[in-house]
């Protein structure tokens, strides 16, 4: 009986740590998605003869950055 416990338990802290990374994947995509989508209707909107890219290429940095940084500051916790 107290085996199945351990075994439950070990499993339990497994499925927990799998569901954080998971979050925290979805987290980072929805950031750079939303940068990127967000950088591209500025483009359109402000540069629309213009075939350069800026706004799309500083959100989508930006964004990683912001994206990677909270990558950071949750795995160091």
């Amino acid at each position: 009986m107290q085996k199945d416990k351990k075994t439950q338990r070990k499993l339990a802290k497994g499925y927990a740590a799998y569901a954080e990374f998971l979050a925290l994947v979805f987290q980072m995509f929805a950031i750079i998605l939303l940068g990127v989508l967000l950088g591209r209707y500025l483009d359109a909107t402000i540069l629309p003869e213009k075939s350069e890219s800026w706004f799309t290429i500083g959100l989508s940095l930006s964004a990683l950055s912001v994206a990677l940084y909270l990558m950071i500051r949750k795995s160091s916790k």
